[in-house]
């Protein structure tokens, strides 16, 4: 018992063990090394003078059970430690397939997300295309139309206005040849006769008179009136002399300014015709 005590205490000698007096811890490693220098007796009455060796003894093997103890508790965390480690470094790659099954799962998902978008944009965009060619058709079609019935009222306006000229030229050619006893005027629109002319025009129209053709009701335009001052002086002498023919003579006839005839008559033939004018 005393030869493993002293080698438990060569193994632990570079340790500071309190209760041991460093010789003794000297002589203790070197007794096993040396025990053939000291006789026996010697060696068994050194041991057992020894001061204290029981207590010592004792408490040196309370620490080393306690440094066996910490040993086995280091020895036990530190094969738990390298289990966990070992463990956590073989359900490492299962762990990353996990997580790559997990992320291209989830892109797999997102890139068919992005198909089915991208497939309802691209037919919402031909709807729009289509929607907006039969638009851009319809208002084509509307702008031909709106030409074609602009090109008409220019074409009725452009009739209108050479009507206008020609009887324009016509009352003035008129009023020249007559001294202006006979005049052609075109009334305006706020003039009563013209409002009378175009209530007698519009509304004497027998009801269904235009059904079956192109025009559906007549528009008055333009309104003339004829003033003939020679018609008008006879006219008014006329119902004057009615009227006062149980009076008496009536006043005589206005004067009439004269008038120019004109005949032609041809002349001898000759190399040059000639004209000549009676009045």
């Amino acid at each position: 018992e005393l030869h493993m005590i002293a080698s438990d205490a060569a193994a632990a000698a570079p340790m500071a063990v309190p209760g041991l007096i460093s010789g003794e811890l000297h002589f203790r490693a070197d007794r096993e090394t040396s025990g053939a220098i000291l006789p026996a007796q010697l060696s068994a009455w050194l041991c057992s003078t020894a001061p204290g060796v029981s207590g010592d003894e004792e408490r040196c093997q309370a620490k080393l059970e306690a440094i066996g103890a910490l040993k086995a508790r280091f020895s036990a965390a530190r094969s738990a430690r390298l289990a966990k480690i070992l463990q956590e470094k073989e359900a490492g790659p299962l762990l990353c397939q996990l997580w790559l099954q997990g992320v291209t799962n989830a892109s797999q998902t997102a890139e068919a997300e992005l198909k089915e978008a991208s497939r309802r944009l691209d037919a919402r965009l031909v709807g729009l295309v289509l929607r907006c060619g039969a638009l851009m058709e319809a208002e084509l079609r509307s702008a031909t139309g709106r030409l074609v019935y602009e090109a008409e009222l220019c074409a009725i306006d452009r009739r209108h206005q050479a009507m206008v000229q020609r009887l324009g030229l016509f009352a003035l050619h008129l009023s020249h040849e007559t001294r202006g006893e006979v005049g052609l005027v075109r009334l305006p629109a706020t003039h009563p006769q013209h409002q009378r002319c175009r209530k007698a025009a519009t509304e004497n129209a027998k009801r269904g008179f235009f059904a079956g053709l192109h025009y559906g009701g007549v528009e008055v335009q333009d309104v003339y009136k004829i003033e003939n001052k020679v018609l008008l002086r006879d006219f008014t002498w006329a119902t004057n002399s009615v009227a006062s023919d149980s009076a008496g003579p009536g006043p005589p006839p206005p004067h009439r300014p004269p008038t120019r005839k004109a005949t032609v008559t041809k002349e001898e033939e000759g190399e040059k015709g000639g004209f000549k004018t009676k009045t």
